[in-house]
């Protein structure tokens, strides 16, 4: 059994991942730390633990930093005002088992894997307290960045990366090339129609949480489905051969006025850097029915 620590900004897609892996009967969510970033920290806090009892996660949930490392946080409307869409989740729900950061070094280890869905705020604030915190997870996986496309927030960047450049260059400068990096390009290869969405999430339990999302798919994007980024990531870390990968040295651009967020790979045949991500040249396909079929699991307890 793989023993896993999430960190997360749940986050609608967030959820889809959770619910992803908590079907997985090899995994174990040893902790959920939580970065801020499709919400507000408190947002996604009280969001994390409704979504751990409400998939039945026995784990752990850590209170992450309000802030991103070197500018205000700016949330996403896609995901609404709270995070899980139209639903408002109780402030009893605001509690924490301490410290992210805390948590994230003392859980490091080589029979664990670190996967990450939001701004790297608390893995990069990790990495500043102990530098080598990432070689000493079995494997670190990493939803973020857009190479060779366009990007989701704005012209080049992905969002995780955008809201906290510094983090994710903090990160990617202190990655092994070991580091999976799962960009949007990769994940735009899995999408699940809308129709199924629909079809997964009526009459359940969930349905309160998935219903925006999929209303603002059908709205506001350009794709024929809801894109699965935080799933492929949890599937990617849970199972890396579902993906053929390049190696390649980055960087972020932390200050550009229209490339803030950009994640910059070295293609200059003459300049042999050595690298340090790993990213998927191409995904499996069939990865799509394979991420449906694993929430289908969840959904049993339908009303």
């Amino acid at each position: 059994m793989t023993g896993l620590v999430v960190d997360t900004d749940p986050g609608i897609d967030d959820a889809l991942a959770l619910l992803y892996l908590s079907s997985m009967e090899e995994v174990e969510i040893e902790s959920i730390t939580v970065a801020a970033g499709n919400s507000t920290q408190g947002n996604c806090l009280k969001n994390a633990n409704y979504l751990t009892e409400l998939a039945d996660i026995e784990s752990p949930v850590y209170r992450g930093s309000e802030k991103p490392l070197s500018r205000e946080l700016e949330t996403a409307e896609s995901h609404g005002e709270n995070g899980l869409g139209d639903l408002e989740v109780s402030e009893e729900y605001n509690y924490s088992n301490g410290n992210a950061v805390e948590a994230i070094i003392e859980n490091a280890n080589s029979d664990t894997d670190l996967l990450t869905l939001g701004p790297l705020t608390n893995i990069a604030k990790a990495v500043n307290r102990k530098q080598d915190v990432l070689s000493k997870y079995n494997s670190v996986t990493v939803m973020g960045g857009a190479i060779n496309t366009f990007g989701n927030v704005n012209r080049v960047a992905e969002f995780n990366f955008w809201v906290d450049p510094k983090a994710a260059n903090t990160v990617i400068q202190n990655s092994l090339q070991d580091t999976k990096i799962v960009p949007v390009n990769a994940c735009r290869e899995v999408q699940i129609s809308r129709k199924k969405m629909k079809n997964l999430f009526d009459n359940s339990k969930y349905e309160t949480i998935f219903k925006p999302y999929i209303r603002y798919y059908r709205e506001n994007s350009i794709f024929e489905g809801a894109v699965m980024y935080d799933p492929l990531a949890a599937a990617i870390s849970v199972n890396p051969k579902i993906a053929d990968f390049r190696k390649t040295n980055a960087v972020v651009e932390t200050k550009g006025t229209n490339t803030r967020g950009m994640l910059v790979t070295e293609r200059r045949p003459q300049k042999q850097r050595k690298p340090n991500i790993r990213y998927p040249k191409n995904v499996d396909r069939n990865m799509t029915k394979e991420i449906y079929s694993q929430i289908q699991k969840t959904q049993i307890g339908k009303t």
